[in-house]
């Protein structure tokens, strides 16, 4: 039987209730969006589609017939909308739920209802991959939504015996009503929705970055209200008074267990007045020094207010940096600054009053030639006073080598500072001492010592400076000869390692007291036994050599007992054929 729409009410109910219906869909799937947003996209858009499909299905059961088989609904709309939101699985899941009822419910328009169904889904899929899943276009649920009027009625004139070309003027109007309207409010309700859920998760994200940051900065920070409580706090001054933070949320500044040692109790006054400053409104800052398990921490802490519309405090905050570390570093620092200047300070004054000593040394060195000189003719005279004269004569000699000995020491270690002056060379360690301490052998025969010499066979290849590097077997040798009594032994021994050289220099002299070793590189210090045994020395020699071994990257040590002897051993680093090569 065909409608003959009695009145015009049944199709604007049927609009109404329509029209509630996707409204009861928009308010439902709302709240399901934060449940499915969980879930990978394939379970979201399965969702969807399962919601709208079922959705649909409300639609058909309430819908106004128009003819026996033929209804009009707004299944198209929510079949549209599904594929918008969901995509092809989304619409297409919602399709065969809605299809299989609609095809249980038969009837003529069974087909074209069908029809009709499929086209609104290849409409919704069209509009997803043209806007890329953008369902904030609302400009396009309105197009889309007029679009899709034109389908139910375009479908419609496929039913038979002209059946379609009567209904169509009395179902244009609804239609054009009803899906551009219902388009557009339900697009635009689960936009509103998913824009709310999008807002609320960026909200989130931030609250995350910026609780990470807060608790991964190195500033201990501490939130309180103007009457002391604790609002919030970061897990630095977590860590700063060994607690939970969440053991000190809730609690007054004076109730929480600060775990300070003597001077704990102040340092909760100086806080405690930083924190009444601010409740005036007033910034502060301060350092302060706690001591806790023992260790002194010093705290760089300010103390801010922050007010709110009207002017009121509503917000305290504490930030306590721990410059201890700071502080040290800046005291080494500016160790390292005056150890640097007091160098150069000795550096210029050891080059100005070695060049001036030296002008009068040469002075005194001639006068002493000449009046040697004259002694030497007056030597026939056999008087006493001659003789205590040409004495004290000699003693002044001595001095004056002594004297220029130290100043020719005192160069030699200012040029040791400034390595850049000397020119390396690659040679055969083995045959440069070699070379070098032939003339021992004879030396420590007329003082009736043994000097022995033991070398590789194989040569042994060092970048050496050779007019330091040979200072540093004299002073060793000379120092074992200067301190062997007779009948003792001043043995070099030269060897190597896989990466070093090794010289080896030992005697079996006086040796040096234990708790003088640490001392025995420092400028002009000499061992106490040393000074008892002999005046000669400057007290520069081992210093010399510890500077030029370190100038040739090498290292020394030293092994001594009071009365068996001393040995020194050098260590100079090889040199590869492969390096010796490309030098």
């Amino acid at each position: 039987m065909l409608w003959d729409a009695k009145s015009g009410m049944d199709v604007f109910l049927s609009i109404a209730r329509n029209v509630t219906l996707l409204l009861a869909l928009a308010f439902v799937y709302t709240l399901f969006i934060p449940l499915l947003r969980r879930f990978p996209q394939f379970i979201q858009d399965c969702g969807t589609g399962v919601i709208f499909g079922m959705f649909a299905v409300l639609t058909m059961l309430d819908s106004t017939a128009l003819f026996e088989g033929v209804f009009f609904d707004s299944r198209h709309v929510i079949l549209m909308a599904a594929a918008m939101v969901g995509g092809v699985r989304g619409g297409s899941i919602a399709l065969l739920i809605s299809g299989i009822y609609r095809w249980y419910d038969g009837g003529i328009g069974l087909f074209p209802g069908i029809g009709s169904m499929v086209t609104a889904l290849l409409i919704g899929v069209i509009y997803y991959r043209l806007t890329d899943g953008d369902i904030h276009l609302r400009w396009g649920h309105l197009v889309t939504g007029m679009l899709l009027a034109f389908v139910p009625m375009v479908w419609v004139l496929t039913l038979p015996d002209g059946i379609g070309l009567t209904l169509l003027p009395r179902i244009a109007l609804p239609y054009f009503i009803l899906y551009p309207a219902t388009t557009f409010v339900l697009m635009w309700m689960i936009s509103l929705s998913y824009q709310r859920l999008e807002l609320t998760e960026a909200l989130s994200r931030s609250e995350r970055r910026q609780r990470a940051i807060f608790d991964q900065t190195p500033l201990a920070i501490l939130f309180l209200k103007p009457d002391g409580t604790i609002e919030n706090v970061n897990s630095s001054m977590a860590q700063l008074v060994e607690q939970e933070y969440w053991q000190l949320l809730g609690k007054h500044f004076r109730d929480v267990n600060w775990n300070w040692d003597e001077n704990g109790q102040d340092t909760v006054e100086i806080v405690a007045d930083m924190i009444q400053s601010a409740r005036n409104g007033q910034f502060t800052r301060t350092s302060f020094e706690l001591v806790r398990n023992d260790k002194a921490l010093v705290m760089d802490t300010t103390c801010l207010p922050l007010t709110d519309e009207k002017g009121n405090v509503s917000l305290i905050i504490i930030e306590a940096h721990n410059i201890t570390d700071e502080l040290s570093s800046k005291q080494h620092q500016l160790a390292l600054e005056f150890e640097r200047e007091r160098n150069q300070i000795l550096q210029h004054l050891i080059a100005d009053a070695s060049h001036h000593l030296r002008t009068p040394l040469s002075i005194i060195g001639s006068s002493t030639y000449l009046i040697k000189r004259q002694m030497q003719m007056l030597e026939v005279i056999k008087d006493p006073i001659m003789e205590k004269v040409q004495g004290q004569f000699a003693r002044m000699e001595e001095a004056r080598i002594d004297l220029n000995e130290i100043v020719e020491d005192l160069l030699n270690l200012m040029r040791l500072d400034n390595s850049s002056q000397y020119k390396f060379v690659t040679l055969d360690m083995v045959q440069f001492v070699r070379d070098y301490v032939e003339s021992y052998y004879g030396v420590a025969s007329s003082n009736k010592q043994t000097f022995e010499a033991h070398f590789p066979d194989e040569p042994m290849l060092v970048n050496m400076v050779t007019e330091v590097l040979r200072r540093v077997v004299q002073n060793l040798v000379e120092n074992g000869l200067r301190y062997t009594p007779e009948g003792g032994t001043i043995t070099l021994t030269l060897e190597s390692t896989a990466t070093d050289a090794v010289l080896k220099v030992s005697d079996t002299g006086i040796g040096i007291p234990e708790d003088e070793l640490p001392r025995i590189y420092d400028r002009f210090y000499r061992a106490s036994n040393a000074l008892a045994k002999s005046r000669k020395g400057t007290g520069l020699g081992l210093a010399i050599t510890k500077k030029t071994v370190e100038l040739h990257d090498g290292s020394i040590e030293i092994e001594s007992e009071v009365g068996v002897g001393t040995t020194f051993i050098v260590k100079l680093p090889l040199v590869e054929p492969i390096a010796l090569e490309a030098h």
